[in-house]
Formats: C-alpha cells, sequence, structure tokens
C-alpha cells in the first residue's frame, strides 16, 4: 500500500473500469444496462430498477490485482440523502474484504456551503449541503479518495438511497484506479475556468438568440522545478497513456471539502504535455485539462 498525500493534487488514471466485468444490483436491461457504464461517452447511463439498495449496487471484477487510489461515481442522480459505500476484495465470493471491511458509507454530497456563508432563513443553513437547483450547475460527482492505494481485484460499490424522488439511480461513468501522487503540488498561476458551449446567433435587427449547451470546466495547471529522478517515470507513462483521447479524474485540492466538487472532474488533455528539462536533473510540466460532458 502507497500513502496518498491528501495535500497534493491528484490525477486518478487510467480508469481501471474498462478492465472490468460488471454484476449485481437490479439494472434496466439494454441501453441502461452496465454496459453503459464501459461506454467512454458519460452522457449514457446505467439506470437501477428502483431506488432499493439490494437494486442499486453492483461488483467491478478486474482480470487481476491491481492498485486503486480512488472510486467516482459521475453523472448521478443521488438525492443530497444518499450515502454510498465501496469496499475491496480478494475473493469472488466476497467475504475476504481489504478495504473498508467494516462497511462503512461517505456522503454523496459533503458540504458545499460554509454556514457564514448562507442567509439564516437558508433551507440549508443547518446542513450547508446542495439544494435541487444547486445541483445541475456542472456534472455531479461522488468522490472518494482512500488515504492509501489497495491491490483488490472485486470492488463493490453500494449506493444508500431508498427515498430518491426519482424512484430509481442512473449513473453517467465510474472512474477507479490508480492515483498520481507527484511529491510537489502544481504551482501559483493555475487556472479554472467554465466553458459555455452555447451558441449565439444575432438578427439584423440586433437582437441575439441562444442555442443553449452544456458548460464544461477547463483547468490549466503546471509543475515546476521537480526532481527528475521521483517524476519522470511517472510523468511519461501518464502522458503517454492518456495522449488527447484517454479519461481522467481531476482532484486539484483533495482538503478543500466544500469546492472538492466544484473544483474536480472528468476530463481529457486537451493537447499534449511537453516535459521540459529546465536544469539538471529538474523537470517542469505544464497540463491544460478539459472535462468530458
Amino acid at each position: 500500500m502507497v500513502r496518498l498525500n491528501p495535500r497534493r493534487m491528484k490525477i486518478l488514471a487510467p480508469n481501471l473500469i474498462y478492465k472490468a466485468v460488471l454484476s449485481g444490483g437490479l439494472w434496466q436491461p439494454g441501453d441502461l444496462s452496465l454496459d453503459a457504464l464501459l461506454d467512454p461517452v458519460i452522457g449514457r447511463v446505467a439506470r437501477s430498477t428502483s431506488a432499493d439498495p439490494a437494486a442499486t449496487q453492483m461488483v467491478a471484477a478486474l482480470d487481476r490485482p491491481r492498485e486503486v487510489g480512488g472510486v467516482v461515481l459521475a453523472g448521478h442522480t443521488m438525492s443530497t440523502a444518499a450515502r454510498w459505500i465501496v469496499q475491496g476484495f480478494r475473493d469472488a465470493a466476497l467475504t475476504d474484504c481489504v478495504y473498508n471491511p467494516e462497511g462503512l458509507s461517505a456522503e454523496a454530497f459533503p458540504r458545499l456551503f460554509r454556514t457564514r456563508d448562507l442567509p439564516w432563513s437558508h433551507p440549508n443553513w443547518w446542513s450547508g449541503k446542495p439544494l435541487a437547483e444547486d445541483i445541475g450547475r456542472v456534472t455531479t460527482s461522488a468522490i472518494l479518495l482512500f488515504d492509501r492505494s489497495v491491490a483488490a481485484r472485486w470492488w463493490r460499490i453500494r449506493i444508500i438511497d431508498p427515498t430518491n424522488p426519482a424512484g430509481w439511480i442512473d449513473i453517467g461513468k465510474v472512474l477507479f484506479g490508480p492515483v498520481v501522487d507527484l511529491k510537489v503540488n502544481y504551482v501559483p498561476g493555475a487556472a479554472l475556468t467554465v466553458l459555455d458551449e452555447s451558441r449565439m446567433s444575432q438578427a439584423v435587427s440586433g437582437t441575439r438568440y441562444f442555442d443553449k449547451r452544456g458548460k464544461r470546466r477547463r483547468m490549466a495547471f503546471g509543475f515546476s522545478q521537480m526532481r527528475e529522478a521521483d517524476v519522470f517515470s511517472k510523468l511519461f507513462d501518464l502522458t503517454a497513456q492518456l495522449g488527447v483521447t484517454e479519461e481522467l479524474f481531476l482532484i486539484p485540492n483533495p482538503l478543500d471539502a466544500v469546492n472538492l466538487q466544484r473544483r474536480s472532474f472528468v476530463a481529457h488533455l486537451k493537447e499534449p504535455t511537453a516535459l521540459e528539462q529546465v536544469a539538471l536533473r529538474r523537470l517542469s510540466a505544464s497540463f491544460i485539462a478539459e472535462e468530458l460532458i
């Protein structure tokens, strides 16, 4: 097991879901089955037959034991009251548990607002959790980072949300896999942008018309003066494997619980990344990650 430092940016990649066989729970057939989670398009969802916890679970069986440092459910429709449980096992019978043997659950929606930022009369003043109107701004992700990486072959995910208003749960993407944890953090000057993909046209009269489309986040960030011996193999292997087509999950600041869902997103690298040798045995690298929607 490798301990992961929560004070530094984390990049979850590659996504091992594509090496897994999915089973368990009760999910709709056809296009809404668990097979939807093997489609790179995040807009395609797997839908449970009901909100009963017996239906809203799955087991991902990998080809062999692999290191996992975190799990993410992206594009989900869990309610703000939902909780979820992740466990890792050595055996197909799911009896030899190596991660979370107690079956402890985590909130799908942690506190997103500080009490001092909300007026006393606000409906979520006590909880700080989002309202329904707050959820649709960007793609919603439930994020679970481990304090250390764990090697296991079978992973079980259970969603506890029996009172979900829709009566079922949708999941757009499951991401789990190793976490890239460099020995340095990204340098000041990183920029997070929300790009509006909407299109505008203007009539002769000057009236403007809008074709509303989705919004995607983009983050430009870099690392400077890294010791080549510490990071070259990690960064080279990462960028060579991802290219500009493969997905990752970006977590700029794991300790910022209030803004964790705002800052973190499923992404791909917008352009190839150069590893720049700025001095003897020192590397710098710049990245642009754009959200998949």
